[in-house]
């Protein structure tokens, strides 16, 4: 399953463009004014940034092994293995060469760069994967955790076996030493390859993430991009696991600080998705609840006492208990509606659905004027849609009326108006316990808001609800 749906991602492409805009433009301006580049020799930082590093891959590897679990799909799988392949390249070839060798550099910098440039190849091939599922995910992950294995072993025999020359004619003493295109020609073309693959990722995951909506891709997408133009810097100045802090380190450091960020937003979404989740099933089984419990109970009173042969003396006492068995009836019904809602229902769409459900089961016409883009605070999210609820019902049910029509605007404040054209009534003579009226004016009252009802007998009716 994607991540969660986010805002940003309708702009995915252009926030990627903007980040290798902002890099590149850093990159010009470091190798425009020498005085601005900064080389810090400091071989326990480089351990320290690399362990880090690596441990912040495994964290976004995690949250890939996941997704792949859940969805299957064959783009999770080849983002993970990148990632673990880039994960595994921090560790092995940087901080435990550096605990077991006295200095980086050499043979471990083609190392580094292969594992580069295979961790971007297969972040692009996620990036430009087909919509694919994995059928038999457990044997594919055994397989892919297998080759990540078996990639890295390879990077650390391959420059013994084939002979590589080192990266540098003579290892890098000094600042100075680190100049433009100083390390061997071929690991450049190498540190080019790295630095292509890893934009082509950037740009294809931030499509795909405009596309479908994820936001994960377009963090994956904004850290790919930086660590194309990190790799970009080494090509400039090679400095790559030499003793040096230079400038692509601090991009490529960015990169995973990037991913860091994206991956710990997923998985806190993901946590509040749980949480609404789970709140809504126990909602939902309270209105079950509700609805096979005391509702039922309601309705059985109601038929029987509408069936029970009364005298005439106590005919109005028995009208007087049918209505309140009636209103018990409708409060039971408004709290199943509002526990049976799904926690994050958009405002206009719980209203509409409360005017549709209460106007169909009294027969009468419903119109809606609604605005869409309304929004109001959780308590009166809540106390909206029960506050329709009545007024519809005592439209129908005391009014008389053919059709009822809802309006929800945004003009000088928050307005709910619910008008019909029934019989009306003279305010005036309404008694004191006349439960709806009050509930409704109480419940608005309560949150700060303004009550009205105007009625006129043989007018219809108008009630207004004014949020503060």
């Amino acid at each position: 399953m994607p991540a969660a749906s986010s805002p940003i991602t309708a702009n995915a492409r252009y926030i990627v463009s903007l980040t290798a805009t902002a890099g590149l433009a850093l990159t010009l301006l470091f190798n425009a004014f020498r005085s601005l580049e900064p080389a810090y020799q400091n071989r326990s930082l480089h351990v320290a940034k690399e362990t880090a590093a690596a441990l912040v891959l495994l964290l976004v590897a995690a949250l890939l092994f996941g997704r792949f679990r859940r969805s299957g799909r064959l783009l999770d799988l080849l983002a993970l293995a990148g990632v673990v392949v880039l994960a595994g390249k921090n560790l092995v070839f940087s901080v435990l060469t550096a605990i077991l060798t006295e200095t980086s550099g050499g043979l471990t910098t083609w190392r580094t760069t292969g594992a580069g440039m295979l961790g971007a190849g297969l972040l692009a091939a996620s990036a430009l994967a087909p919509e694919r599922v994995v059928r038999d995910r457990r044997r594919t992950i055994a397989l892919t955790a297998g080759g990540c294995i078996a990639a890295l072993a390879v990077l650390i025999v391959i420059a013994d076996l084939f002979d590589l020359p080192a990266a540098f004619t003579e290892r890098p003493e000094t600042r100075t030493e680190l100049e433009y295109l100083s390390q061997n020609t071929t690991l450049l073309v190498a540190d080019i390859g790295a630095t292509v693959l890893f934009l082509l990722a950037g740009a294809a995951f931030g499509r795909r993430a405009e596309r479908e909506r994820d936001e994960l891709q377009l963090w994956l997408g904004m850290g790919a991009t930086i660590a194309g133009v990190a790799y970009l810097n080494y090509v400039l100045f090679p400095s790559a696991y030499t003793d040096f802090l230079y400038v692509g380190d601090i991009f490529r450091v960015a990169a995973v600080i990037t991913w860091g960020i994206g991956t710990i937003r997923v998985i806190s979404e993901y946590q509040e998705a749980y949480a609404r989740a789970a709140v809504l099933d126990e909602r939902r089984r309270v209105a079950r609840d509700i609805h096979d419990g005391v509702a039922q109970e309601l309705s059985f009173i109601a038929s029987q006492i509408r069936g029970l042969p009364t005298r005439e003396s106590d005919r109005e006492t028995a009208d007087e208990i049918l209505r309140s068995v009636q209103r018990a009836l409708d409060e039971s019904r408004g709290a199943i509606s509002a526990l049976g809602r799904p926690v994050n229902e958009p405002l206009h769409v719980a209203l509409a659905r409360t005017a549709e459900e209460v106007a169909g089961r009294l027969g009468a016409r419903l119109e809606l004027d609604i605005d869409e883009h309304v929004t109001v605070p959780p308590a009166w999210e809540e106390a909206l849609p029960r506050i329709l609820r009545e007024a519809v019902a005592n439209a129908v049910r005391h009014g008389r009326a053919r059709t009822v029509t809802v309006h929800l605007r945004n003009a000088d404040g928050i307005w709910l108006r619910v008008t019909d054209d029934g019989s009306g009534f003279d305010v005036t003579a309404v008694p004191d316990t006349s439960f709806g009226l009050i509930g409704m004016k109480e419940r608005a009252e309560s949150l700060g808001g303004d009550f009205k009802v105007s009625s006129e007998p043989g007018r219809g009716t108008l009630v207004e609800v004014l949020l503060p």
